[in-house]
C-alpha cells in the first residue's frame, strides 16, 4: 500500500512538473511594476492576438501598469492582409486594445493613402520619428518637411513617466515601392530623413536624438523605443543607433525576425541599453518590466506556451476565418510536387538562389504574357505551396503582394546590368534576387560587386570593373537550346511592375518600354497558368529547380 501510494505521489509530481514548465516563466513582477507586452513583424499571424490580450488580462489581476506595443510589420505578409488591404488585421488590433504602434516597411504594401487609412482605424497611438512629408516642392517657396506622426508619447504610469519613440527603417524606400514616395512628376514627396533625402544615416540618428532629449525634457522617467531597425545591415540597425545615441533605456526592435531575448549594449556615453526582440509570426510574446527600484528586465514567452486566451478575440478571429475561408477555400488545381522556396534542412534559399517556386512562378509569367524572358523578385515570394489541393489560399500566401504583371521590352544590356545589381548582396539575403525562365547564367561571389545603392535617388548605380554576372544565354525556342545573349538585342521581359518600373529594392531598367499591362496580379497569374496551360495539375518533376542559375567560386 505504501508502495503504491509512493507511486501515485510521484506521478502526481512528475504531472504538476509538465503543467508548470509547459507554462512560460514570467519575470517577478509586484504591484506597482509596469509591464510593456510587445511584439513585432507579426506579418498577420493573427491566431496570437488572443493570447496577447489573454496575456494583458491576466497581469492585470497583479498590476494595473500594463501596456501593449507593436514594433511594426502587421498589416502585410499572409493572404489575410492583403485580400483585405489590411483591413482584418486592424480589426482585431482594435479587439486586443494596442496602446502604441510603430511603422514597419510592409505598412507601406498598399500605398500610402491606404496605410493612412488605416492608422485613422486603428485605436491605438501611432508614432514614428523619421517620416515626413516634403510640402512647397511644386512652388516658388522652399520646401518643407512635416511629420507624418508625433515622434513619441509618454505615458504616466503611477507617478512614472514612460515615453514611447518610433522609429522606421530608411531602407524602407527601397524595400518598398519606391514609386509610392513620389509624385507624378518622380519627384520624393515622403522621406525618413527631414533635411529633405530619402535616405541619410546620420539624419536618423540626429532626429531620435532630438525626440529623446525632448521626451526627457518633458519629464520621461524612462525611454522605450519602438524601433524597426533590426541588426542586419546595410541599412543604419539598431545596435549602431543604439551606439550613437544617448537616454534610451530599451529597444524593442523588429525588421530582421531576430530571437533577442535581452542583450544588453553600451550607449554612446557607455551606458547599457537593453535590445530585445520577439521574432516573427507570434513565435514569442514580450514582456519588458520596469520595476519601481528602477530595474528593467525583458523575456520572451513562446505564444504557443501561453495559456491565457481572450474570448472576444478569440471570437474576432474566428468571424474574419470564417468570412475569408468563403474566398480562400475556392480550388485552383493539385500539384504533386512540393514547390518550396526552401533548401531541404528548411534554411530559406529563395534570397540567395534558385528554387523550385521561383522557378514555377518565371514560368506562369513566361507562358501568360508570351515573353522571351521572366523575372520575379525574391521578395515576393514569400511562402511554400506543399503538395496536395492547391486553392486560392495556397496561392495568396505564397505570393501576397498584389504587383501586376507586365509584359515590357529591354535591351540586352538592360537586363546584363539589373542581374549585377540583383546580385550584389551575396553571400547574404536580398528581396531583389532573380527568380527567372527563359534564360540562365552564372553568378561569380568572389567578384566584389560594382553594384552600389545610391543614398539620394534609391537605385543601384553600377561602378566599373570586374562584373559577378557570367555567362548569360537565352533560350531559343526555335532553335531548342540556350544562345549567347547580345547586348544591344531587344527582348521581351515579363516581370512584376514593382521590379520592372517601379525600382523596387532599387532595381533599374532605364531603357525599358511597356508593351502590355492587364495580365492581373502575380497571383491571377499563377491561377490562369495552372488552369489554362497546366490542366489544372502540377508534376512532381517541378520539385526539381531546371538549373537556370549557378552560382560559382564559392567559398
Amino acid at each position: 500500500m505504501k508502495f503504491i501510494r509512493t507511486i501515485l505521489l510521484s506521478v502526481a509530481a512528475l504531472l504538476m512538473m509538465v503543467r508548470l514548465t509547459a507554462q512560460p516563466q514570467l519575470p517577478r513582477i509586484e504591484s506597482q511594476d509596469i509591464v510593456i507586452l510587445y511584439d513585432n513583424d507579426v506579418h498577420c499571424a493573427i491566431d496570437g492576438y488572443a493570447k496577447m490580450a489573454g496575456e494583458r488580462d491576466h497581469l492585470l489581476e497583479t498590476t494595473p501598469n500594463v501596456c501593449l506595443v507593436s514594433s511594426g510589420d502587421f498589416v502585410s505578409g499572409r493572404a489575410l492582409g492583403s485580400v483585405s488591404q489590411g483591413e482584418y488585421i486592424i480589426d482585431v488590433m482594435n479587439a486586443v486594445h494596442y496602446d502604441y504602434v510603430t511603422i514597419g516597411n510592409h505598412e507601406f504594401d498598399f500605398g500610402i493613402p491606404q496605410m493612412t487609412h488605416l492608422f485613422k482605424e486603428l485605436n491605438g497611438k501611432v508614432v514614428c520619428c523619421n517620416l515626413w512629408k516634403i510640402e512647397n516642392i511644386s512652388t516658388g517657396y522652399e520646401a518643407t518637411c512635416v511629420p507624418m506622426y508625433d515622434g513619441y508619447e509618454i505615458r504616466n504610469f503611477g507617478g512614472k513617466k514612460v515615453a514611447f519613440i518610433g522609429i522606421a527603417t530608411p531602407g524602407t524606400i527601397s524595400s518598398s515601392t519606391p514609386s509610392y514616395f513620389k509624385d507624378d512628376q518622380q519627384r520624393f514627396v515622403y522621406t525618413f530623413g527631414k533635411e529633405n533625402s530619402s535616405y541619410a544615416p546620420h539624419y536618423l540618428v540626429d532626429e531620435v536624438q532630438e525626440q529623446v532629449n525632448a521626451a526627457r525634457h518633458a519629464g520621461a522617467d524612462y525611454v522605450v523605443a519602438l524601433s524597426h531597425l533590426g541588426i542586419d545591415p546595410p541599412a543604419i540597425t539598431s545596435t549602431e543607433l543604439i551606439a550613437q545615441t544617448t537616454g534610451i533605456d530599451v529597444v524593442l526592435d523588429g525588421h530582421s525576425h531576430s530571437v533577442i531575448e535581452e542583450r544588453t549594449l553600451n550607449n554612446k556615453d557607455g551606458h547599457p541599453v537593453i535590445l530585445t526582440s520577439t521574432g516573427t509570426a507570434f513565435a514569442n510574446i514580450g514582456v519588458l518590466v520596469i520595476r519601481d527600484d528602477g530595474t528593467l528586465e525583458t523575456r520572451l514567452l513562446p505564444c504557443s506556451d501561453i495559456p491565457y486566451i481572450h474570448p472576444g478575440v478569440q471570437q474576432k478571429i474566428d468571424e474574419i476565418y470564417k468570412e475569408y475561408e468563403k474566398v480562400g477555400s475556392r480550388k485552383i488545381g493539385y500539384s504533386e510536387a512540393n514547390l518550396t522556396i526552401n533548401y531541404p534542412n528548411g534554411k530559406r534559399l529563395v534570397r540567395t538562389g534558385e528554387c523550385s517556386l521561383g522557378d514555377f512562378v518565371a514560368d506562369a509569367m513566361l507562358a501568360v504574357t508570351g515573353a522571351e524572358i521572366a523575372w520575379m523578385n525574391s521578395g515576393g515570394c514569400r511562402s511554400n505551396i506543399p503538395a496536395g489541393t492547391i486553392t486560392f489560399n495556397s496561392i495568396f500566401t505564397a505570393f501576397p503582394f498584389d504587383n501586376q504583371v507586365y509584359l515590357c521590352k529591354i535591351p540586352g544590356q538592360d537586363l546584363l546590368d539589373a542581374l549585377e545589381m540583383a546580385v550584389s548582396y551575396l553571400p547574404t539575403e536580398g528581396g531583389v534576387f532573380p527568380q527567372v525562365a527563359g534564360f540562365r547564367f552564372e553568378i561569380d561571389p568572389s567578384v566584389a560587386s560594382p553594384a552600389e545603392m545610391n543614398p539620394t535617388t534609391q537605385v543601384f548605380d553600377l561602378n566599373k570593373g570586374p562584373r559577378r554576372i557570367k555567362n548569360v544565354e537565352i533560350f531559343n525556342p526555335k532553335k531548342g537550346k540556350y544562345v549567347k545573349l547580345s547586348p544591344k538585342k531587344q527582348y521581351t521581359i515579363a516581370g512584376t511592375s514593382y521590379s520592372m518600373v517601379d525600382n523596387g529594392d532599387g532595381l533599374q531598367f532605364p531603357h525599358i518600354t511597356i508593351v502590355k499591362r492587364g495580365f492581373g496580379t502575380t497571383r491571377e497569374v499563377i491561377e490562369k497558368y495552372i488552369t489554362d496551360f497546366l490542366n489544372g495539375k502540377i508534376g512532381k518533376e517541378r520539385e526539381e529547380t531546371a538549373g537556370r542559375i549557378k552560382i560559382i567560386n564559392q567559398n
